[in-house]
């Protein structure tokens, strides 16, 4: 049965981990390794947090404390992980303690899941809309957005200085 289990681990493109109460790695799936640029079992022993961007360590130790202690409960966070080279990526990762059946591959088992094109998809989204509030309140046009009912949902400040309204 562990066998099955380590080649699941093995064959899934997400990547897998398994890690002791501390956080430290027991177990990382190939696919997680070579993203680290590393072997698999030269992993065992180190923290994930080594890899982590400064900013996200906190993030990525609190979400293994609260695996421990939400027993049963997954817990997640968003975290930078240091690939092979040099970059980041954007990881998704959900822990939960392993059940005893699982207990010899790690009290922690990791599913993390690289999300590093949705976060700039989402960036470029976030600066589109930025540029184009920016653009709409600083031309001398009223600008104004309405719902299928008629209700305005939106509105720039020429509008409000044209009628003496508040937004």
């Amino acid at each position: 049965q562990l066998e099955t289990r380590r080649i699941f681990a093995e064959h899934v493109i997400d990547l897998v981990s398994t890690h002791s109460q501390d956080g430290t790695f027991r177990y990382v799936s190939p696919v997680f390794a070579g993203m680290l640029g590393e072997y698999p079992g030269t992993l065992t022993g180190k923290h994930p947090a080594a890899y982590a961007h400064p900013d996200d360590v906190n993030a990525l130790t609190g979400m293994f404390k609260r695996a421990i202690v939400w027993t049963g409960a997954p817990t997640s966070t968003t975290w930078r992980c240091r690939r092979h080279d040099g970059d980041y990526a954007w990881l998704e990762t959900s822990a939960r303690v392993s059940g005893e059946d699982t207990r010899e591959l790690g009290a922690i088992i990791c599913a993390s899941r690289d999300i590093t094109e949705r976060k700039q998809i989402e960036d470029a989204l976030r600066d589109s809309e930025q540029r184009f509030r920016t653009t709409v309140e600083t031309v001398r046009l009223v600008a104004v957005g309405l719902d299928t009912s008629g209700v305005v949902t939106f509105c720039n400040d020429a509008l409000c200085s044209l009628t003496g309204w508040s937004r």
